[in-house]
């Protein structure tokens, strides 16, 4: 197979030179000094920049959060007003939705009370 075209001056190495050359080459018989391990120099700025994410995240969550109760709360307040404004034909409050409303809120303030006591 050698000698054929542009490629006869390049010879395949044989199997010894190939071994010769591995053992020359071979990092773990390689002596003198030791590599010295450099330090990251970002190595604070990256941990400060972690610790920024982490606090940006929980923050992040707990406007979500907030936002989510807040939200809650405006829609149960629109549904009680809603009840309030409620008329009969004759244009009197529907009693059935005041009274039920007081009813809970003695309900609550009854429960509130039991669980400090006890």
């Amino acid at each position: 197979e050698h000698g054929k075209g542009a490629s006869r001056k390049h010879r395949d190495a044989t199997e010894e030179e190939k071994a010769d050359y591995k053992t020359q080459t071979d990092p773990s018989e390689k002596k003198g000094r030791k590599k010295l391990v450099r330090t990251d120099p970002f190595a604070k700025a990256k941990k400060m920049a972690q610790v920024q994410n982490v606090e940006r995240e929980r923050i992040r969550t707990e406007k979500v959060e907030d936002q989510k109760q807040t939200e809650q709360k405006l829609e149960k307040r629109k549904k009680v007003a809603r009840k309030h404004v409620q008329r009969t034909r004759r244009g009197q409050p529907v009693m059935k939705n005041l009274i039920t409303d007081l009813l809970d809120k003695l309900q609550k303030e009854a429960k509130e009370n039991s669980c400090d006591t006890a």
